[in-house]
């Protein structure tokens, strides 16, 4: 079986036999990064502001969502050094990410000016060819962040080493993968209803979210199982002092 339909499985698996207590995990979460997509945009400092705020909402989806995969922690409200550690790393990934892409984008851009005439396939091309570069880059060290999450930390070199043969599925579920989630909500943001435009977005995006992160976390199970002298996060398993899980 493929790397990339085993993360899928597990991935779906999940959301259809514990879907009750990845919904007690983030709830919250899932809740605030929904509110905040139905604030209109503004600019300069409260539009940063936005985006900040909304970074940190998603880094606390992402660090719930990959506790309660990864270890069943449904303990999802309490914020302390690990927490903000998550979120740290959480932002510094997917600025870079985006960083890497505007840098990269600079001589397109530059080429847009000296060549006025530049046809605009060509400047799309370019521009997707860019992105999926990029994001290739940044997938090859993702699985820091359910690492992260369970207090399991990976440097860059020992991450990229342990998704050497499962590159292209490692790009899959940090990069595409998300885009293909987001899709439902960015047809529901086009509908002619004002409730379809609106509400319906807000909540798609939070379970977009919570499914590509989901993808991540089976993802790093995956290799961390396959490496040498790696062993699976289990629940039950951490180094920290969580509350006992209880059956759902």
């Amino acid at each position: 079986m493929s790397p990339f339909r085993t993360v899928l499985e597990q991935t779906f698996g999940f959301v259809t036999s514990q879907g009750g207590r990845l919904v007690a995990a983030v709830s919250l979460p899932a809740l605030m990064v929904g509110a905040l997509s139905l604030i209109p945009p503004s600019q300069g400092v409260k539009e940063l502001g936005l985006v900040a705020l909304s970074m940190v909402a998603n880094a606390w989806l992402a660090l719930a969502t990959h506790r309660v995969a990864l270890l069943g922690d449904t303990h999802s409200l309490r914020w302390g050094r690990r927490e903000w550690h998550f979120v740290v790393v959480y932002m510094l990934l997917h600025v870079g990410l985006v960083g890497l892409i505007i840098v990269l984008s600079l001589p397109i851009m530059g080429l847009q000016i000296l060549i006025p005439a530049l046809p605009d396939t060509l400047v799309g091309i370019a521009t997707v060819g860019v992105i999926l570069f990029c994001g290739y880059q940044i997938a090859q060290v993702s699985i820091i962040l359910p690492a992260t999450a369970i207090e399991q930390p990976l440097g860059i070199q020992h991450a990229h080493a342990l998704l050497t043969g499962k590159r292209g599925t490692a790009l899959t579920v940090f990069l595409l993968f998300p885009l293909l989630t987001y899709l439902p909500g960015y047809a529901m943001a086009h509908a002619e209803l004002p409730m379809l435009r609106t509400i319906l977005p807000a909540v798609l995006l939070p379970i977009g979210n919570a499914i590509a992160v989901l993808a991540l976390s089976f993802l790093f199970r995956l290799v961390v199982e396959a490496g040498p002298g790696g062993s699976p996060p289990s629940a039950g398993t951490s180094d920290h002092t969580d509350p006992p899980v209880k059956s759902a």
